[in-house]
């Protein structure tokens, strides 16, 4: 609530204070800063009691009450600096006094010195019409045209009264010593100010426009008076010059000689300040300023005190030449009737071009009639700042404005009755009756149609008639800018200044901070400016759900606002809302931007050709999985199974209609607001999010329709962005919900199109992370699922031969896994193709023969010989472990009996070949001799000898001809070769358990897996 205090000042030493009515007073005075107000208060010639109470409970100004001359004043102070702050104080000024006439604006400003205007520091600027404008102007809002900058919004005049006073006043000769008599006498009751408000000691010093400040320091001290401007001195520097024009006003302090220069010029300004524009809509007044610096770099503070007493001891002679009658004879500048419940958001920042925009719609000049009833629509995604943006328009160009909440019905036919009612001083209306009264009323009015946002109103059958009346309508939906006969504006993401501004404003760092050389090393509560887009994006959900108990929005949170509309297709029965559901739970992992219907159409018809395979396919084809999940998004015709558009494009409508995507008009892509996209997600519990990001990844997977043509190519280099960032976005659990096997087939299909479009970055994280998933793999073998094993490690395998090179630690390591699924299958032939490679690399890339892969290789392979029926083959790397472990292994180590046992076996499998060779060939007495030769050579100290065969240069099948290494459907459960040794017992589905030595090479992967996190 608004207070009346002497906010800390000493009073004005007069009689009783006075206690008056809030009607009493008629003007009022406004100060940007404390000096400016201590100066304000100096003037009084009484000070009044402050009001226990004021009629606009959202009031948050503090208020100075007293009168001067015969006139009653109320004095407020900025919270804070800037056009929109100016306004905002203006507006709730007006709600509390609703009897102010006329109104100063009185404090300091930055001169511009002309040949035309000597202007010096302590010298007095007055705002009066002059060229083709009206004594304030804003000069950072307009266009740049082709033949340069296009000004789109003239600020009100002062009112004739206050101007014509002005113009007697310059009649005065003596107008100048007087207010500096004024001046000193003001402060002569205030000792402790008295000399705070006394010209300054430090001369009054101007340098050229090219010449800089030097250096950090407060005074110029430091900076070459050979750069200062000649100028002749005045007979007295006491007594102010008043000089009359325009007075540019911006949302930035000007600190530039140049730039300062370039502005007069163009805008023919003789002063700079930062609040005056915000006041000249609603409060037409007057504005004041006592000059304190040139509006260059070698401004500041020494000054502002003696200017702004300068300032407002003008003021006060203009007060009193102002007869009482004559205020009383002028209209309150409120309207009359202003029925709106909220004020203006501290925070509100930006928008100033639609705000200029929506005047000139909107706002007719006193003299221009309304030839047939206006109608403007603000259009945007909720908790943007549309309802906020309407409190700042210019009310007092209407004798009514009427704030309506348009949720419901019910909500705009209590509103546009209590308007009705309001302004004919009748009761017991009906709604039609309510109609008619507006539509005939002879003032001018605005209806305010706040939230009209359901798609399912007509809101035209309630807009009352009669070309007296402007509404002004805000909504989610799209499909209501049709009603903006005078035009629509959509709001869309803040410019960076302004976005930079607001998070500056509510990270409550002082104003003269803000400095734009200065503003990334600025510290914004919990970071670096120049961090806290990193730390947004980590902690997001976070940071959007807090906020400030004051200044806080309606909705709370800013996720709230987008959760209304949530929560309204969540009631709702119709099927296009159910749609519209479905679909935003994967919009947001997509990219943001551009999402083209032909991903959808794409995936929906490649759908078809996966739909009857089975379980068992290849990891680079999808699967009835994929077609699952998409088709919990899209759904087909009633009459087919062609993809139901129309269902898709009334899904999408209902989306656009609560603002949460846009359409691109010509092709129908969808794109969202940054923040309507993260929330989209954020809004999903951990299982919806995996769902979510399942069915997107299966759509795009699907949309990539055999990834061969040259337009698939081009549609592909589309969909990059989507792709990555779905990608990069996959739920940290996925693999704990989802089947394995069919995210590594997504995921193949991710990787395939980044490589195809020879996109290395994407392509390699994809393929890192499929070939550190060997864990999988892993518990694919461990489970007797040797086939799904298989698949995926054909497919890490065929990767890291493209990415890493075929003789990669890695690699090996993968294809020993996969040597040992193709043994599961009884597959041996392609298991001892690809254990052979592997030993063989191994033998060459490692000197250590100790190497314990290479160890586990040499067993596996050995096994696999011995599974063939070649134990003179497997002897040979039975024999290099046992060298190997005898000179490594202690004796009792079971390792060693172990191989022993294995050494047995293939022992007596050699002699049970010999047997059976003689039996066969005993005919044939050279034979069996040659057989007997080799035995003994192999087995010197032994009655057996061995054939001591080198190991064959077998070449591995071609990698791209991925035929060659199909894994085959002959799993009968017999093995190959002899029965010797110990044996992995058979499964009933052909594929042989796990044994130890193949559970160690299972767990080789894990390895992998380690690499890729360190």
């Amino acid at each position: 609530m608004a207070s009346t205090s002497s906010s800390g000042f000493p009073s004005v030493p007069h009689d009783e204070p006075q206690s008056l009515s809030p009607t009493a007073y008629t003007v009022g005075w406004l100060s940007a800063l404390l000096t400016e107000f201590k100066a304000a208060q100096a003037m009084l010639d009484k000070r009044h009691n402050p009001l226990e109470t004021v009629s606009n409970k959202n009031d948050k100004n503090d208020y100075v009450l007293g009168s001067i001359g015969k006139h009653n004043v109320v004095m407020v102070c900025l919270a804070e600096y800037g056009v929109v702050r100016a306004a905002a104080t203006v507006s709730t000024l007006l709600s509390s006094f609703v009897n102010i006439r006329l109104g100063v604006m009185v404090g300091i400003g930055g001169g511009i010195p002309s040949e035309d205007h000597d202007i010096r520091l302590g010298d007095i600027v007055v705002s009066m019409p002059t060229g083709e404008h009206g004594g304030v102007i804003q000069y950072d809002i307009g266009k740049i045209e082709k033949d340069g900058f296009y000004r789109v919004h003239s600020l009100n005049k002062p009112d004739m009264q206050l101007r014509n006073v002005v113009n007697t006043l310059k009649t005065k000769h003596d107008l100048e010593q007087q207010i500096s008599n004024l001046k000193t006498e003001a402060f002569k009751p205030f000792p402790r100010w008295e000399k705070e408000f006394k010209q300054p000691g430090t001369s009054d010093r101007l340098f050229n426009a090219q010449y800089q400040h030097v250096g950090n320091n407060r005074t110029c001290d430091g900076c070459d008076e050979a750069n200062l401007e000649v100028r002749e001195d005045r007979a007295d520097s006491t007594i102010p010059e008043i000089h009359y024009g325009n007075i540019a006003s911006g949302n930035s302090v000007i600190k530039n000689a140049e730039d300062r220069d370039r502005l007069a010029k163009r805008d023919n300004v003789i002063c700079f300040d930062m609040e005056a524009a915000g006041l000249m809509d609603d409060l037409p007044c007057l504005v004041i300023r006592g000059i304190c610096d040139y509006a260059d770099s070698h401004k500041n503070k020494q000054w502002q005190p003696y200017a702004a007493a300068a300032a407002a001891a003008y003021a006060k002679v203009l007060l009193l030449h102002i007869r009482p009658q004559a205020v009383e004879e002028l209209r309150p500048i409120r309207n009359s009737h202003w029925i709106v419940s909220k004020s203006v958001n501290s925070f509100f920042t930006g928008r100033q071009r639609i705000l200029q925009t929506l005047q000139e719609r909107l706002c007719q000049d006193d003299d221009k009639q309304n030839i047939e009833q206006k109608r403007f629509v603000i259009h945007g995604i909720g908790g943007s700042g549309k309802s906020e943006h309407n409190l700042l328009i210019n009310r007092s160009r209407f004798w009514g404005v009427f704030w309506v909440d348009a949720t419901t019905e019910e909500s705009m036919r209590r509103g546009i009755i209590g308007a009705a009612q309001r302004v004919s001083n009748a009761s017991g209306m009906t709604f039609e009756d309510a109609k008619i009264e507006l539509a005939n009323f002879q003032h001018t009015w605005l209806l305010i149609l706040d939230n009209a946002d359901d798609p399912e109103i007509n809101y035209e059958d309630y807009f009352p008639t009669g070309n007296t009346g402007n509404i002004l309508t805000t909504t989610r939906n799209h499909d209501c800018i049709k009603y903006g006969s005078a035009g629509h504006e959509t709001f869309e993401k803040l410019d960076l200044e302004d976005a930079v501004t607001l998070l500056l404003k509510s990270s409550k760092i002082a104003e003269e901070r803000w400095n734009a050389n200065k503003a990334d090393a600025c510290t914004v509560g919990i970071c670096k400016l120049q961090n806290y887009q990193i730390l947004f994006e980590h902690q997001r959900k976070e940071l959007l759900e807090d906020h400030f108990a004051q200044g806080k929005s309606t909705y709370g949170s800013v996720y709230a606002a987008f959760d209304v509309s949530a929560r309204a297709m969540e009631k709702s029965s119709r099927r296009d809302w159910r749609d519209a559901l479905a679909l935003l739970k994967i919009l947001g992992y997509f990219y943001r931007d551009n999402i083209p219907e032909e991903t959808f159409t794409r995936a929906w018809s490649y759908s078809h050709e996966v739909s009857d395979w089975g379980p068992h396919g290849s990891v680079k084809t999808l699967s009835p999985w994929h077609v699952h999940h998409i088709r919990k998004v899209l759904r087909p015709q009633t009459s087919s199974q062609a993809l139901d558009l129309f269902a898709l494009g009334k899904a999408r409508q209902v989306l656009r209609s609560f603002s949460l995507i846009t359409l691109e008009p010509e092709t129908g892509a969808i794109s969202m607001h940054p923040l309507a996209h993260a929330w989209t997600r954020d809004r999903l519990q951990s299982d919806e999010q995996i769902d979510a990001w399942a069915a997107t990844s299966s759509i795009l997977a699907l949309s990539m329709k055999g990834y061969n043509s040259y337009d698939d190519y081009i549609i592909n280099i589309r969909l990059q962005s989507h792709f990555k960032f779905c990608f990069q976005l996959r739920p940290s659990k996925t693999l704990n919900i989802c089947p394995g096997l069919e995210i590594c087939r997504t995921l193949y299909a991710f990787w395939w199109m980044f490589y195809r479009l020879e996109n290395a970055q994407p392509a390699h994280e994809i393929a890192t992370l499929l070939m550190s998933w060997g864990n999988l793999a892993k518990a694919y073998l461990t489970n007797g699922e040797a086939r799904k094993a298989a698949m995926l490690l054909r497919y890490v395998h065929f990767m890291q031969e493209k990415t890493l090179g075929s003789t990669h630690d890695w690699n090996l390591i993968t294809q020993h896994a996969l040597a040992v699924a193709y043994l599961r299958l009884n597959q041996t032939e392609k298991g001892l193709l690809f254990l052979e490679k592997v030993v063989r690399i191994w033998q060459e890339n490692q000197q250590d023969p100790t190497h314990p892969y290479l160890l586990v290789a040499r067993k596996d392979l050995a096994i696999a010989y011995m599974d063939v029926g070649q134990p003179h083959k497997a002897l040979y790397h039975f024999q290099e472990r046992a060298r190997i472990y005898a000179e490594t292994l202690r004796p009792d180590d079971p390792k060693r009996s172990d191989l022993e046992e294995w050494l047995s076996s293939c022992e007596a499998a050699i002699m049970q070949q010999y047997d059976d060779a003689r039996m066969e060939n005993s005919s044939s007495t050279k034979n069996a001799g040659v057989y007997e030769f080799k035995i003994r050579e192999a087995f010197p100290n032994s009655s057996v000898e061995f054939d001591l065969d080198d190991l064959s240069e077998v070449e591995t099948p071609s990698i791209s001809d991925e035929s060659s290494l199909e894994i085959s459907d002959t799993s009968d459960g017999s093995a190959s070769g002899a029965d010797s040794g110990p044996r992995d017992e058979q499964d009933g589905f052909g594929e042989r358990r796990a044994g130890p030595e193949e559970a160690i090479a299972a767990l080789k992967i894990e390895n992998l897996n380690q690499e890729v996190e360190a």
